[in-house]
């Protein structure tokens, strides 16, 4: 079946309660803009360094791919989607994984890397919440950034074998089901998608359970030391 076909069919079942869902999400957007007075600056800012890093995308990458070695983050680039995954594989085999605990990754899902993983014999655990929802309901994401903004706090109850529809309880369960599944993993996976006029490529980067809490550590350290913002500005 096509896109389209499936776009249109997906419309017909839900496509007013998906409307309905992102228009709520469109007003919290407006309403949080309007408590942000430099929100155009900041949104000008934002469109110019995506442009400057269009136009140096190859000094750019040599750059990270230098400084991750450094952290001692392995790198490696794959050319199209089957060599992605084929790479993923191998490293999983390496170290004889039968599960992976992933990121959100929308590259992943253009690649097909679940669905890849899955007929290798390998679990595949989606940490971000939407995304684990509709891995859970069998489903592909609805929206790019929202991907389970089609679902509703029942759909989740049901498929978390919960009578409580709280959506704050809801997300505790899922929290505590992925945060034992984080815990336990042996190999982190999360790729960065870079197309430029000549070539589209992934960067797959490797990282232990060791070196990444090193990482996180390092990062708390940081992110203890900002200034702290009233989270009323940005939560409603």
């Amino acid at each position: 079946m096509k896109h389209y076909e499936l776009a249109v069919k997906f419309y017909k079942q839900q496509g007013p309660r998906h409307d309905k869902a992102l228009w709520s999400i469109r007003q919290k957007r407006d309403k949080a803009i309007k408590e942000v007075p430099e929100w155009e600056r900041l949104r000008q800012q934002a469109s110019e360094i995506k442009d400057y890093v269009i136009e140096n995308l190859k000094n750019l990458v040599d750059e990270f791919i230098k400084n991750a070695k450094k952290e001692g983050i392995e790198v490696i680039f794959a050319k199209d989607a089957k060599e992605h995954n084929k790479t993923v594989l191998k490293y999983l085999k390496d170290i004889n994984a039968k599960k992976v605990v992933k990121s959100k990754s929308m590259l992943t899902e253009e690649c097909g890397l679940n669905e890849f993983l899955k007929k290798k014999g390998i679990e595949v655990i989606d940490t971000d919440l939407g995304e684990r929802i509709v891995q859970l309901r069998g489903e592909k994401p609805s929206h790019i950034v929202l991907p389970a903004i089609h679902t509703t706090k029942e759909d989740v109850a049901e498929i978390l074998g919960e009578t409580n529809t709280n959506p704050t309880y809801l997300t505790r369960k899922m929290r505590e089901y992925v945060t034992k599944e984080n815990l336990a993993f042996k190999l982190m996976e999360t790729s960065l998608h870079s197309p430029n006029a000549f070539k589209i490529f992934s960067i797959i980067l490797r990282l232990t359970p060791k070196l990444l809490l090193k990482k996180a550590v390092k990062e708390w350290s940081r992110y203890k030391a900002l200034p702290e913002i009233p989270k009323s500005r940005f939560i409603q």
